[in-house]
């Protein structure tokens, strides 16, 4: 379920999903990931050391990311990973556009204060970029615990054009 941002998450979010215990927020350049894994060999950490990478981590500023970290269990340390795909060359002005309205809707209460509640949420069951490069779209959706990505690509595109880039990827 890809949630619209309504004013609930960082401006620079257009969408939040979370699936397979990772969190995806597509921006206009991209997707960026935020996934927890237990450190491998490290059974008698303390319980909420959680790592959140480095000041001025592209993720690391995107909120409300720290009130979802919780506790694990005390025989693990988690990591938190966060790591982005971009797009390379893309045209400036992509239209992203959120495919198969889902039932129902969010709430987001994050203050005391009415005026500051995200009511009514909508989500959807798949996001399109339009036109990241010319003649070429790109899809992203749910398929059970994983997220599917696809290039929709017009007769006549050049796919050449089609660069992804992947930043923070080196302590995977």
């Amino acid at each position: 379920t890809f949630i619209q941002n309504a004013g609930q998450f960082d401006s620079r979010v257009r969408f939040q999903v979370m699936v397979g215990g990772k969190i995806a927020w597509l921006t206009n350049e991209g997707i960026v990931f935020d996934a927890k894994r237990a450190v491998p060999g490290d059974k008698g950490a303390a319980a909420s050391a959680v790592d959140v990478g480095a000041p001025g981590d592209r993720l690391s500023v995107l909120s409300p990311l720290d009130a979802l970290t919780r506790s694990e269990p005390a025989a693990k340390r988690v990591e938190r990973l966060v790591f982005s795909q971009d797009f390379v060359g893309a045209n400036c002005c992509i239209a992203v556009e959120p495919k198969g309205l889902r039932q129902g809707s969010y709430n987001y209460l994050q203050d005391s204060d009415p005026a500051k509640w995200h009511t009514n949420v909508r989500a959807y069951s798949e996001v399109v970029y339009r036109d990241v490069w010319p003649g070429v779209d790109f899809r992203i959706y749910g398929s059970g615990p994983d997220l599917e990505q696809e290039f929709i690509v017009r007769p006549g595109a050049d796919l050449k054009l089609v660069k992804m880039a992947y930043s923070g990827t080196e302590r995977l």
